[in-house]
Protein backbone atom coordinates (compact mmCIF):
# COMPACT_ATOMS: atom_id res chain seq x y z
CA UNK A 1 0.00 0.00 0.00
CA UNK A 2 1.14 3.06 -1.14
CA UNK A 3 2.17 6.09 1.81
CA UNK A 4 -0.62 9.07 1.46
CA UNK A 5 1.01 12.58 2.77
CA UNK A 6 -1.59 15.26 3.50
CA UNK A 7 -0.10 19.00 3.03
CA UNK A 8 -1.11 20.48 6.31
CA UNK A 9 -0.91 24.46 6.05
CA UNK A 10 -0.32 26.33 9.40
CA UNK A 11 -3.39 27.73 10.64
CA UNK A 12 -1.04 30.86 12.28
CA UNK A 13 1.92 31.98 10.69
CA UNK A 14 4.86 31.81 12.94
CA UNK A 15 5.17 35.20 15.45
CA UNK A 16 8.56 36.28 15.95
CA UNK A 17 8.92 35.44 20.10
CA UNK A 18 10.05 37.75 22.16
CA UNK A 19 12.73 37.04 25.06
CA UNK A 20 11.59 38.11 28.47
CA UNK A 21 15.10 40.27 28.93
CA UNK A 22 13.46 41.02 32.84
CA UNK A 23 15.12 40.03 35.96
CA UNK A 24 12.10 40.80 38.54
CA UNK A 25 8.47 40.01 37.96
CA UNK A 26 6.18 43.49 37.48
CA UNK A 27 3.37 43.89 39.91
CA UNK A 28 0.34 46.17 38.01
CA UNK A 29 -0.44 49.24 40.85
CA UNK A 30 -2.83 52.16 40.27
CA UNK A 31 -1.28 53.78 43.11
CA UNK A 32 -0.75 57.35 43.19
CA UNK A 33 2.61 59.57 43.48
CA UNK A 34 4.35 62.31 43.58
CA UNK A 35 7.75 63.24 41.33
CA UNK A 36 10.37 65.31 41.34
CA UNK A 37 13.93 65.59 40.17
CA UNK A 38 16.79 65.09 42.66
CA UNK A 39 19.36 67.67 41.25
CA UNK A 40 19.97 71.28 41.64
CA UNK A 41 16.56 71.77 43.92
CA UNK A 42 16.16 74.73 44.86
CA UNK A 43 13.34 76.35 47.74
CA UNK A 44 11.19 77.15 45.28
CA UNK A 45 11.64 74.10 42.73
CA UNK A 46 11.54 71.53 46.15
CA UNK A 47 7.49 73.02 46.62
CA UNK A 48 7.26 71.50 42.55
CA UNK A 49 6.12 68.06 41.74
CA UNK A 50 4.12 66.64 39.38
CA UNK A 51 1.28 64.22 39.87
CA UNK A 52 1.36 60.66 38.09
CA UNK A 53 0.35 57.13 39.21
CA UNK A 54 1.98 54.05 39.02
CA UNK A 55 1.97 51.26 36.03
CA UNK A 56 3.85 48.57 37.53
CA UNK A 57 6.40 47.68 39.88
CA UNK A 58 9.28 44.95 40.84
CA UNK A 59 11.85 44.77 42.93
CA UNK A 60 14.45 46.37 40.08
CA UNK A 61 12.37 49.25 39.25
CA UNK A 62 8.98 51.30 38.55
CA UNK A 63 7.17 52.53 35.50
CA UNK A 64 5.50 55.79 35.97
CA UNK A 65 2.31 57.17 34.20
CA UNK A 66 3.64 61.33 34.23
CA UNK A 67 2.61 64.15 32.49
CA UNK A 68 5.85 65.46 32.12
CA UNK A 69 9.15 63.87 30.27
CA UNK A 70 12.31 63.35 31.95
CA UNK A 71 15.73 62.36 30.14
CA UNK A 72 17.20 58.88 31.13
CA UNK A 73 19.57 59.22 33.84
CA UNK A 74 17.56 61.80 35.86
CA UNK A 75 17.19 61.24 39.46
CA UNK A 76 14.08 61.46 40.90
CA UNK A 77 12.16 61.71 43.92
CA UNK A 78 8.85 59.22 44.04
CA UNK A 79 6.66 59.54 46.67
CA UNK A 80 3.57 58.03 47.38
CA UNK A 81 0.72 60.71 47.56
CA UNK A 82 -0.53 58.74 50.58
CA UNK A 83 2.23 57.60 52.61
CA UNK A 84 5.56 58.72 53.85
CA UNK A 85 7.10 55.40 53.33
CA UNK A 86 6.44 55.17 50.45
CA UNK A 87 9.83 57.99 49.12
CA UNK A 88 11.93 56.30 46.97
CA UNK A 89 14.67 57.60 45.29
CA UNK A 90 14.61 56.23 41.24
CA UNK A 91 17.22 56.50 38.43
CA UNK A 92 14.60 57.12 34.80
CA UNK A 93 16.06 54.13 32.45
CA UNK A 94 13.83 55.61 29.63
CA UNK A 95 10.56 57.73 28.34
CA UNK A 96 8.33 56.27 26.19
CA UNK A 97 4.86 58.47 24.70
CA UNK A 98 2.14 56.60 25.64
CA UNK A 99 0.08 59.80 24.46
CA UNK A 100 0.00 62.99 23.63
CA UNK A 101 0.31 64.31 27.01
CA UNK A 102 1.30 61.28 29.08
CA UNK A 103 4.64 59.74 29.49
CA UNK A 104 6.10 56.19 30.66
CA UNK A 105 9.11 56.37 32.66
CA UNK A 106 11.05 53.54 32.89
CA UNK A 107 13.34 54.35 36.40
CA UNK A 108 15.78 51.62 38.22
CA UNK A 109 15.83 52.01 42.17
CA UNK A 110 18.79 53.69 43.16
CA UNK A 111 19.03 51.22 45.84
CA UNK A 112 17.50 47.61 46.20
CA UNK A 113 14.16 47.69 47.85
CA UNK A 114 12.60 44.91 49.85
CA UNK A 115 9.75 43.41 50.06
CA UNK A 116 7.94 45.08 52.68
CA UNK A 117 8.97 48.34 50.37
CA UNK A 118 7.50 47.43 47.58
CA UNK A 119 4.04 46.03 49.32
CA UNK A 120 3.78 49.50 50.02
CA UNK A 121 3.71 50.53 46.08
CA UNK A 122 0.84 47.71 45.51
CA UNK A 123 -1.80 49.17 48.52
CA UNK A 124 -4.15 51.10 48.35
Amino acid sequence: MAEQTIPIQAAHPKKHLRTERRAWVRFPSAQEVCCQPMANLTTEEAEIGWLGRVRDVSLGGIALILSRRFEPGTVLIVELATKEEGRQLVRVVHATPETKSRWVIGCAFASTVSEEQLQTFLRE
